[in-house]
């Protein structure tokens, strides 16, 4: 059982396609199939198949025929027929009018009996049917009322009878009205049902009507049909032409399924075939991809001798911004910075060491560049720069007058440039912990890269993704996101007596403003 191998596409991206082993016996094609043969046997299907249909359409129309003359008859079946549709149409208009009465005679019924409900409950109200007997009553306690001494009670007694009767009054004539209407409702329902009656019977005559036009038809057609074809052998006939169309179907699918059969042996073995072809350069890719990957590693890890110690750059710096420092401090304060020479010291160079720093003759420029100083060679009395020297003393921290390169060395370092003698032990001790913090990041540099190292030996991880950033850009992405360019610093330097103003921007020229006194 062969194994798998896994290739990385786009450079170590992290997705990978599986690879199929390599195949040992290289694949043959076929010939394909010749679609000839096939195509004569379609053919002699194809016509059977049309001529069976053929005599089907004929068979369609001999019958179709049959049944219009049937439907139509001749010309005394027509007119038979439209006398049968208008007595049809009458009926069914008749029965629609027959419908609209009738629901007449139900709203009838519906009003009436409401009525009848209605003059039920007036009656059930009062005890009185007619109005002269409320009158009599009436007048009778009002006589009694006239001539009749009565008690209080007797007088309320009184008048509430006299309300009670002419409330009766008032249900009895609606008791009429509704009876009046009830005998109203009567005579309209008579004249209803009289109407229904009437339609009923002429629905009858109608009825009678259509049955002789039927009878009428049937016997026509009896007489006609005697010249008809035998529809039973037609539709017999007709069935055999489906079966015959059915088996020549069937014999056409299994044609076409053998002709399929042979396309898709023809075309798989192709498939099959392009497919070895495709495995094979997958796996001489595997194998150029193997070599590849050995040859970076190989690179990177000649990359890796090559380089140095990782900021080394900034510690060296670090170390000569001290050392310049430490030249412009008061004799008094250059104890404190001693630090370079104990850095001398650890790297077996210090003054216990028995060695003493070999000073060039070029020592002397370059310190002039960096303080901004003169060497000592220039021109003057002695006796102008004791005078000098002595103002200065007595003016207290004096402005200092850098250069574009120790600005430069300052910002890259992201210490705070001192402009006055009295901040340089500040920036001093700046630059120290800015160098102890370089150190540390070295020592993490280192087994930062040990580690990518063996990794890279392992193929765990692509050679770029271990490594990551360069020093240079790992030192200012740490440090801050501003370039060295980008710093602009303002400086007050005293020359000749008069008090200048500086702006310098790292990177571009310096601009210097109107002099002031």
């Amino acid at each position: 059982m062969a194994a798998t191998e896994a290739v990385e596409n786009g450079g170590g991206s992290g997705d990978s396609v599986v690879v199929p082993p390599r195949p040992k016996e290289k694949l043959k094609p076929l010939p394909k199939p010749d679609d000839s043969e096939y195509e004569k046997k379609f053919e002699l299907l194809n016509s059977k198949i049309n001529s069976m249909n053929a005599r089907i359409a004929e068979i369609k129309e001999i019958m179709d025929d049959f049944h219009e003359k049937r439907k139509t008859g001749g010309s005394g079946s027509v007119e038979l027929r439209n006398k049968l549709n208008d007595e049809k149409n009458r009926f069914q208009s008749l029965l629609a009018k027959k419908s609209e009465v009738k629901q007449q005679l139900d709203r009838i019924n519906k009003h009436r009996d409401e009525l009848r409900n209605h003059s039920k409950l007036s009656k059930d109200k009062t005890q009185y049917l007619k109005r002269e007997e409320i009158d009599d009553k009436i007048n009778k306690l009002k006589h009694q009322m006239e001539h009749t001494s009565l008690s209080l009670n007797e007088e309320k007694k009184i008048l509430s009878q006299l309300q009670d009767l002419e409330r009766a009054k008032t249900t009895l004539s609606q008791y009429s009205e509704q009876m009046d209407k009830i005998a109203n409702s009567n005579e309209l329902r008579e004249k209803v049902v009289e109407q229904l009656r009437t339609f009923d019977q002429e629905l009858q005559n109608c009825k009678d009507q259509q049955k002789e036009l039927n009878d009428a038809i049937s016997a026509l057609r009896e007489r006609e049909s005697a010249n008809m074809p035998n529809v039973p052998e037609l539709m017999a006939e007709r069935k055999e032409c489906y079966e015959i169309i059915k088996e020549a179907k069937a014999a056409k699918s299994k044609l076409y399924h053998q002709r399929k059969e042979a396309m898709d042996e023809y075309y798989t073995r192709q498939r099959e075939i392009r497919q070895q072809q495709q495995l094979d350069r997958q796996a001489r890719a595997v194998q150029r991809k193997k070599e590849y990957e050995e040859r970076e590693r190989e690179r990177r890890a000649r990359e890796e001798a090559e380089k140095g110690e990782p900021f080394e750059e900034e510690i060296t710096l670090c170390d000569q911004m001290i050392s310049y420092l430490g030249k412009l401090l008061p004799k008094g304060l250059e104890a404190a910075a001693e630090q370079p020479e104990a850095s001398s010291a650890s790297n077996g160079f210090g003054p216990d060491s028995g060695l003493k720093p070999l000073k060039k003759k070029g020592d002397d420029a370059l310190e002039s560049m960096f303080t901004g100083l003169s060497s000592g060679k220039g021109k003057g009395s002695k006796k102008a720069k004791a005078k000098a020297s002595g103002r200065k003393e007595d003016a207290g921290p004096q402005r200092i007058q850098h250069s574009i390169d120790t600005i430069a060395a300052f910002s890259k370092l992201k210490v705070e440039l001192p402009l006055t003698t009295g901040s340089i032990q500040h920036a001093v001790e700046s630059l120290k912990a800015a160098k102890e913090g370089f150190q540390k990041r070295r020592v993490a540099e280192k087994e930062r890269r040990a580690a990518a190292q063996e990794a890279s030996a392992q193929g765990g991880e692509d050679g770029e993704a271990a490594e990551g950033l360069p020093e240079d850009e790992a030192a200012a992405g740490t440090a801050g996101d501003a370039p060295a360019g980008a710093v602009e610093v303002s400086l007050l330097v005293a020359e000749d007596g008069e008090t200048v103003s500086v702006s310098v921007k790292v990177g571009e020229e310096a601009e210097a403003d109107c002099p002031e006194t």
